[in-house]
């Protein structure tokens, strides 16, 4: 789960980890300021299963190891489920599209071919005060 919070008039991104995984150890937080510094494009990843979430589930820890991977490395800014639940969407900033397209095949879920993959690019024209480096 990510929330949004200002530090020091500076949106950042905590992310809590659920007790639903354990595998993940104990609920942790952090946090990261939204910036492009080293990045040229928005993009927004959508995950849509192709298979029963119970398929899923044994690639689960490799999965949220790779999307902290993708946070750490500041390609991640946003993650979650959709609602119902057939997959997932990640808000993200790259160099291109296919820098993206790489650095997702390491995702077990792609590699596995247990989800279809779209990568949407898109450039921001407007957002919230807090989100300005975002903006081209």
């Amino acid at each position: 789960m990510y929330r949004i919070q200002s530090v020091g008039g500076k949106p950042q991104v905590l992310s809590l980890f659920s007790a639903s995984f354990p595998e993940m150890g104990p609920k942790t937080e952090r946090t990261r300021s939204f910036t492009r510094t080293n990045f040229c494009a928005m993009f927004l990843i959508e995950l849509t299963y192709k298979v029963p979430f119970t398929e899923l589930e044994p690639f689960m820890a490799e999965h949220l190891a790779f999307v902290e991977k993708g946070y750490a490395s500041g390609h991640f800014v946003a993650s979650g489920r959709k609602v119902p639940r057939d997959g997932g969407l990640i808000f993200s900033q790259a160099s291109g599209k296919a820098e993206l397209e790489e650095l997702m095949q390491s995702d077990p879920f792609v590699s596995q071919n247990l989800v279809d993959l779209r990568i949407i690019e898109f450039v921001a024209s407007r957002v919230e005060e807090g989100f300005k480096g975002f903006l081209s």
